[in-house]
């Protein structure tokens, strides 16, 4: 669309006068007579140092809306025109089926996740049984310690004091300390029999009195200074209950003593002196042949684990201290197998969630950037196809122009960041500033012709009246 020779214009008419006419076009000021019409590789108009072109307005961002997944159209939530915001929900398909796998899909993450927990559990139970295991044959190899074979020595002096004492039952100090026990639990039960003497009872009855005495005498000092000096009342007080718990005492022993020993304190007595005498039986009788077998299997036993211990561990405990380390370890590496397993279960019911939520997404037809609805083509209860374009939405905050003329003798003149003025054919007399944002890489065939685009963003003028999709002339400055 470039020239600057006046051979141009002799091209021009020619062209004119041989091409038929398929669309109108805008006039450029010139005493030479335009072409009715002009195939989209002609030039439109043309100055020196710049090239003109058909362009039409568009948002700088928009898109042409489908939704991923067909299906009946269920909700159609905005309406022409309406501004939204990126990720709201423009439009909805049918998801019956789509909800029921995402909850079938979650169903099976809880029961994986539940599995791992176990598992895990598992493998730590395993690794502690190989630690003890391998902890209990480094202690077979390495043997007893001196201070284990210290216990076990000790071990074995007093199950052989256990024995020697029931062989050589009973000692003199045994028979005399059951004596001792059978003779104060009879003096004890003979005094409750007999019940209290007489000086014990007047004895207590003069403690009683004299306790009865001291509560009136603190009574009267407490009576003298209790409505005068705080301390003294105070201190008077303290000695008032000090005294009327003592006489409760005193009154206590006195009131035992009087009544003599009860049924209970009688039966209990009793039985003690029973307990005793058994005991003295019990001693006079010495060990049975059954306690003493018993103390030296004790001795036998004690004296066996010494020499084992003594001996150190044969080639059948470390047999077996090592097959039991090798069944540990197996268990381990079952156990660390099932949780690999488990984990493998939970990554794939994740990978089933993220597809569930995936499809359930493509049922809603979802805002990418803000702007404002352009066209809608579906109403409720419309069956729609995956990949249909449905809506489109651009941000008309922002403008461009985008060329649909431009050929590839007129491609070469124009450069990235290049001024452009532009005039709508709807708005007369409106001037918009450009700039050249973007040039096509490659070329689009139309009518046999190479088409280059370029896209223009508008940088100043009142775009408040621009619409989508109206027709202006740009005019872009070449050097």
């Amino acid at each position: 669309m470039k020239s600057s020779t006046p051979i141009w214009l002799v091209i021009l008419a020619i062209a004119g006068l041989l091409l038929p006419a398929c669309s109108s076009g805008r006039a450029e000021p010139t005493a030479t007579p335009q072409p009715t019409a002009a195939t989209p590789a002609e030039t439109r108009s043309i100055g020196v140092g710049g090239v003109s072109s058909e362009v039409i307005v568009m948002p700088a961002q928009h898109a042409n809306l489908a939704f991923e997944s067909g299906g009946r159209v269920v909700a159609v939530n905005v309406s022409v025109g309406d501004w939204v915001k990126q990720g709201d929900i423009l439009a909805q398909v049918d998801d019956t089926a789509q909800q029921a796998a995402l909850a079938k899909a979650q169903a099976g993450v809880t029961q994986a996740k539940a599995g791992i927990a176990q598992a895990e559990a598992d493998v730590a139970s395993a690794q502690a049984g190989v630690a003890q295991a391998e902890a209990n044959l480094t202690k077979v190899l390495a043997g007893p310690t001196a201070a284990e074979i210290a216990q076990l020595e000790a071990n074995l002096a007093a199950a052989q004091a256990r024995l020697n004492e029931m062989i050589n039952s009973p000692t003199d100090e045994d028979l005399q300390q059951a004596q001792a026990a059978v003779d104060i639990a009879q003096a004890q039960l003979d005094e409750l029999l007999a019940g209290p003497r007489a000086e014990d009872i007047a004895a207590a009855s003069a403690r009683a009195l004299q306790a009865q005495a001291a509560v009136k005498a603190a009574q009267s000092a407490y009576d003298r200074v209790r409505y005068g000096d705080p301390k003294d009342a105070q201190f008077a007080g303290l000695e008032l209950e000090k005294a009327t718990l003592a006489y409760q005492i005193a009154q206590a022993e006195f009131d035992k003593l009087n009544n003599g020993a009860t049924p209970q304190q009688i039966t209990v007595a009793k039985a003690r002196l029973s307990q005793a005498k058994a005991a003295l039986a019990t001693v006079l009788a010495g060990a049975s042949p059954e306690q003493i077998a018993q103390a030296q299997a004790g001795v036998t036993q004690a004296e066996e684990a010494l020499k084992q211990a003594k001996a150190g561990a044969t080639d059948e405990d470390i047999a077996i201290a090592k097959a039991a380390v090798e069944q540990a370890q197996s268990l381990l590496k079952s156990a660390q197998a099932n949780l690999t397993v488990r984990q493998a279960a939970v990554a794939q019911a994740d990978a089933a969630l993220s597809a569930a939520q995936s499809q359930l997404n493509a049922t809603r037809l979802i805002a990418p950037f803000d702007g404002q609805v352009g066209t809608i083509d579906i109403n409720v209860g419309d069956t729609v196809a995956p990949v249909q374009p449905v809506l489109s939405l651009g941000d008309t905050t922002r403008w461009q122009v985008q060329t649909n003329d431009l050929n590839e003798l007129d491609i070469v003149a124009v450069k990235i960041g290049a001024k452009a003025t532009v005039q709508a054919d709807a708005l007369p007399g409106e001037t918009f500033t450009g700039k050249v944002r973007a040039i096509s890489p490659a070329a689009k065939t139309v009518a046999g012709d190479k088409i280059f685009t370029v896209w223009i963003d508008i940088v100043d003028g009142d775009t408040s009246q621009l619409r989508w999709g109206m027709t202006a002339l740009a005019d872009i400055e070449t050097e």
